[in-house]
This record gives structure tokens, C-alpha cells and sequence, in this order.
């Protein structure tokens, strides 16, 4: 493809409600006030993987599974640190209690005891 049919193809792509923009142009369009360090994701081997994982409130653990999407070793600690159940979502299950945790019975128990904890309850 050369550069006018790419630039075509995003325009068609764009015209049926998906916005493809660069980085660059991302952070140098939002106002100064409402800048911050976004994730940035790249496609290899058809599957995702963080280029840039600033932000740690994601819910893409709660609807991607292991065969969509590649962590680095590095990425995978940060996200257990966090309290991702990262282990969990790599058997395959999705990570759909607060986006953290698989919803069963044990992860739920831990969720309200920190929320418990966090609001001096506990």
C-alpha cells in the first residue's frame, strides 16, 4: 500500500465510528489540565501488547484472555503488585470482579474485606 491508500483506509475506518489517531497527535490534542500518561498499545502476531502501560485502572483482563493479549515479565510483576490476579487470568479465566479478580467466592471475600479495610470497618 502506499501512503495515500493507507491514509484512505484510516479515513474509511474512521468513518464508521472508530478514531485511529497516533500517540503524538493523542497528547498534543488534550489540554493541558486533562494530560496524563496513557496506555499504548501495539498489535504483534495478532495479538496485543502493552508498548506503554502507564495506567493501572485498566478492565482489559476482564474481557481479553492470554491468547489476545502479551505481558513482558516486567508488565506481569507490575500487575500482580497491584493486585491483579494475574495467574488466574493467564489459565484463562477473565478478570471480571473489580477488574482485578476472578468472581468466585474467595476473590469476592477478598475485594469486601479490603474494601472493609479501606473504610475502617475491619
Amino acid at each position: 500500500m502506499n501512503s495515500q491508500e493507507i491514509i484512505d483506509r484510516f479515513a474509511s475506518l474512521s468513518s464508521r465510528g472508530l478514531k485511529i489517531v497516533t500517540y503524538d497527535s493523542l497528547t498534543s490534542k488534550a489540554a493541558p489540565d486533562e494530560w496524563w500518561p496513557k496506555n499504548v498499545l501495539t498489535l504483534t502476531k495478532r495479538k496485543l501488547m502493552f508498548k506503554h502501560l502507564h495506567q493501572l485502572d485498566i478492565g482489559i483482563f476482564a474481557w481479553n484472555t492470554p491468547s489476545e493479549i502479551i505481558l513482558t515479565p516486567a508488565q506481569r510483576a507490575v500487575l500482580i503488585n497491584e493486585g491483579y490476579d494475574i495467574p488466574s487470568w493467564e489459565r484463562g479465566e477473565l478478570l471480571t470482579l473489580d477488574q482485578k479478580y476472578v468472581a468466585n467466592d474467595r476473590s469476592f471475600r477478598r475485594v469486601a474485606r479490603e474494601l472493609a479495610r479501606s473504610i475502617g470497618q475491619y
